[in-house]
Order: structure tokens, then sequence, then C-alpha cells
């Protein structure tokens, strides 16, 4: 579970075995594709909740022990300022 108090938020990832290779995401995902964990594109992970999860699982596969884990993770640092063109 991943907090997210700045929006009101909890996002909960569960750990599954997949029965099969046949990927099937829903239209709002651009992407998808099974990688070892030294492959994951972590420059590229869209979420910082997904990122933190598979931060977690990389550490527990590790370990070879996968505990339930509770995160929060703070706003995401503000954009900086569009300054307008010079005249």
């Amino acid at each position: 579970m991943i907090d997210l108090m700045f929006s009101g938020q909890l996002h909960v990832y569960y750990r599954a075995r997949l029965l099969d290779l046949d990927l099937a995401p829903g239209p709002e995902t651009i992407e998808n594709v099974l990688v070892r964990p030294d492959e994951i594109p972590w420059a590229d992970l869209a979420f910082r909740t997904v990122q933190r999860t598979l931060e977690f699982w990389v550490a527990d596969h590790e370990r070879g022990e996968y505990p339930v884990h509770h995160d929060e993770l703070p706003p995401p640092p503000p954009e900086p300022a569009v300054q307008p063109p010079a005249p």
C-alpha cells in the first residue's frame, strides 16, 4: 500500500502468478512488457507508486521474502514556472 496523502489516494498493488503470457492491458496502457529485475526501465516508469512498488519487489525477490509493505510518498516537486518570452 502506498499512501498519497496529498491527493487523498491509497494505491494497493498485489503480487500474483501469471497463468499465461497473454498480456491484455486496458486502453490506458501505452506499453507493457515482461522483463527481468535487472532490465526494469526505471527512468521510463510513468508513476512514482509503480517505481516504489517495484523497488519493494526487487528487494523482496532478492531476500526471497514477500511481506506486506506500507509507504507514503510526498507530493511531487512543483513544476518550474514557465517564463514568458522576452519582447
